[in-house]
């Protein structure tokens, strides 16, 4: 059998990035790690696509409704 095609997500955190990885079909083989350096994730293992959450801009205040950027995410994909 050829070898899967795996995909990783990446989410900051405190203590470095956790990411989750798994070969694309078959979630069931997921491995999560929390690495130092988001340049760490590629040398772990290979991938053939990173999806790395990005914030566009933190308020500096919180506000009622969120930030328009979500807002206008949530609209484009039918959410609440």
């Amino acid at each position: 059998m050829p070898p899967r095609d795996w995909v990783a997500g990446a989410d900051g955190c405190k203590s470095g990035w956790l990411v989750v990885a798994f070969p694309i079909g078959a979630p069931a083989r997921a491995t999560i790690s929390l690495i130092d350096h988001i340049a760490d994730v590629t040398t772990s293992q290979p991938l053939d696509r990173l999806l790395i959450d990005m914030p566009i801009g933190l308020p500096d205040i919180a506000k009622r409704g969120g930030r328009e950027c979500d807002k206008a995410a949530r609209a484009l994909l039918g959410w609440p």
